[in-house]
């Protein structure tokens, strides 16, 4: 019989319990407090849960990062945001130009180095025009005597946040000031050109 290797997560219901302690106590403590008596609840009954199998092994949320290059359903894209505070704290951009936000099950890692940048998505022409760029938007951007692949994160008017494209828990970024924003491009040549400026 063949073996596969399988992810399973779940989601428990809360699990509410009652401890003493001391006035005062901080919650580190009252949380050592309340280990073993969560822990000896769960083995008496298990608590309600949700669960989805996934074929693989999968990203934990914690190596989820801007700029991460993934597999999601046999489709390859890349993370371009996460904010752990939101019911689906993981937003990828795909290969055909969708940008989901996901609770990151079934993210598989991507572990070819070519395979960086083969997904694109390039603005619009009409934010081009505008010469604006939206979160989750590629661009290329010369940092000392290279041209990096990159993603726009978080912007505001004065500033953006952008990451380089990479296929390990990298999260190497550039926070680019207003007067930098003409520093990204949107292809190559146009990078280059500004390497030799």
């Amino acid at each position: 019989m063949k073996m596969v290797k399988k992810t399973v997560r779940l989601e428990l219901m809360p699990i509410q319990i009652t401890v003493i302690t001391s006035i005062g106590a901080s919650d580190k403590e009252t949380l050592k407090l309340a280990e073993p008596q969560v822990i000896a609840q769960m083995e008496e009954k298990f608590p309600r849960y949700r669960y989805s199998i996934t074929d693989g092994l999968t990203l934990s949320q914690e190596e989820c990062e801007p700029g991460r290059m993934i597999r999601y359903k046999g489709e390859l894209g890349y993370i371009y945001e996460v904010k752990l505070s939101r019911k689906h704290p993981v937003s990828i951009a795909l290969s055909d130009g969708r940008k989901l936000h996901i609770v990151p099950i079934g993210l598989e890692a991507v572990d070819d180095e070519s395979l960086i940048g083969t997904v694109w998505n390039e603005r619009p022409a009409l934010m081009k025009e505008m010469k604006e760029w939206s979160i989750g938007d590629n661009a290329y951007l010369p940092v000392g005597d290279t041209v990096r692949k990159v993603i726009i994160g978080k912007s505001t008017s004065t500033t953006k946040r952008v990451f380089e494209l990479s296929i390990t828990k990298l999260d190497k970024y550039h926070n680019l000031k207003a007067n930098q924003f003409h520093l990204l491009c949107d292809t190559e040549e146009e990078a280059r050109a500004l390497l030799s400026k």
